[in-house]
Order: structure tokens, then C-alpha cells, then sequence
């Protein structure tokens, strides 16, 4: 479950990246 948390916030870190 944590690992899947991870994966998670990854792709949100990278999404935020992208906007900026």
C-alpha cells in the first residue's frame, strides 16, 4: 500500500512539474 502511495505521489509530482 505505501509503495502504491508512492507511485501515486510520483505522478502527481511529475504533473505538477509539467504545469510549471
Amino acid at each position: 500500500e505505501k509503495r502504491r502511495q508512492d507511485e501515486e505521489f510520483g505522478q502527481l509530482k511529475a504533473l505538477i512539474h509539467e504545469l510549471e
